[in-house]
């Protein structure tokens, strides 16, 4: 999960942390990378 407080958003962070998390997987053999998909793996623990 990628998360930008509201007072910083807008300034292109998000963006950049993307970037450099998709450059780390590269340089470390992943191809292949799922954005969104289901909710109730965003938080750890049995959804109720």
């Amino acid at each position: 999960m990628l998360l930008v407080d509201s007072d910083h958003r807008g300034k292109g962070i998000g963006t950049m942390l993307l970037k450099l998390a998709e450059a780390d997987l590269k340089e470390n053999g992943i191809e292949v990378m799922q954005l969104a998909g289901d909710p109730f793996h965003y938080f750890s623990g049995i959804p109720d």
